[in-house]
């Protein structure tokens, strides 16, 4: 683990370091970067942004942000921004192949959705988990980022974002999001999943469910250890929201610059929802990905996902 920690003389390094045990941290010297603040200052190393990108990626499993400052924003921090928001029932790690793939060119961010494994919130609204991503922008990128993107549940969350706040991104990458509510989806949801909630621990059947899903095989342990962590409640209240899901009028105000792809071979309920999202963004792209099933884009085809997204922003 490579430890930030600016202006630090020391002390918080050492805690840190006990306090992080048994994962190794940096060396002793160097937790502090950019110029030596005075004569004399041998905690601080100076170090351009590319070379410490090439030494984190080969040397190291995290990074640790401790304190910053407005130093090392100005030099480390100020990249452009991709956040990918993952589908329901799934995890950051939706999106783990396209982020090694984009990391080299953006700055990529993985949230985890309320409600879900890692998170530490329960699921509420797809309107509230769209203002705490807003809030989360706020605060550490000054009210908008390069691009967003979003599968399934996530990509409604997207759409929720761009129609509180039109400029949020740039552009948007939205993928199988469903906005063509269904009451009678939602009804059977609560007593479908409260028969059968507790079969989700067995591996037997979580493979049947993994299966259902098109996902590749190696992601089996991060969904079965990710899915059993859900609660009950919040897995029916993400599915209900997720099934009740509609545009807002607002959303005719967004100014981002906003893509759209849907599996050919998803159901007729989402491909008209790509449609009519299509219908409510113009100028924005429709593409129906052959022979794909939901949510197979972003996650079996990580590299196709990836020159989507260069091919998007190189007009910048």
């Amino acid at each position: 683990m490579y430890l930030v920690s600016q202006g630090d003389s020391g002390f918080c390094y050492f805690v840190i370091r006990f306090n992080v045990r048994p994962k190794a941290l940096t060396a002793s010297l160097g937790w502090s970067l950019g110029e030596p603040r005075y004569d004399g200052d041998i905690w601080t190393r100076d170090v351009s942004c590319e070379d410490l990108h090439e030494e984190l990626l080969a040397n190291y499993d995290y990074l640790a942000i401790f304190s910053k400052d407005d130093g090392f924003i100005e030099d480390y921090g100020k990249h452009d921004v991709v956040i990918l928001l993952h589908g329901g029932g799934l995890s950051w790690w939706n999106y783990r192949e396209v982020a090694e793939l984009l990391q080299a060119h953006f700055h990529v961010i993985l949230p985890i959705l309320d409600g879900h494994a890692g998170s530490d919130r329960a699921f509420t609204t797809i309107e509230e988990n769209a203002r705490e991503i807003l809030d989360f922008i706020d605060e550490r990128f000054g009210g908008s980022v390069l691009m967003i993107g979003g599968l399934s549940l996530g990509g409604q969350i997207l759409l929720e974002i761009l129609s509180q706040r039109k400029d949020a991104c740039r552009y948007a990458l939205v993928e199988s999001a469903r906005v063509i509510p269904s009451k009678m989806t939602a009804f059977f949801i609560k007593p479908a999943f409260g028969s059968c909630y507790s079969l989700i621990q067995y591996p037997w059947f979580s493979k049947c469910q993994f299966q259902s899903l098109k996902i590749h095989s190696e992601l089996f342990a991060d969904y079965f250890r990710d899915t059993c962590q859900i609660t009950k409640q919040d897995m029916i209240a993400f599915l209900q929201a997720n099934s009740l899901y509609t545009l807002k009028p607002s959303i005719s105000h967004c100014s981002a610059k906003v893509h759209i792809f849907v599996g050919e071979k998803e159901t007729q309920t989402m491909r008209r929802s790509a449609e009519e999202i299509h219908k409510r963004f113009p100028g924005s792209t429709l593409r129906v990905l052959p022979r794909l099933y939901h949510g197979e884009f972003s996650i079996n085809h990580a590299a196709a996902y990836g020159n989507w997204v260069l091919e998007i922003v190189k007009e910048r």
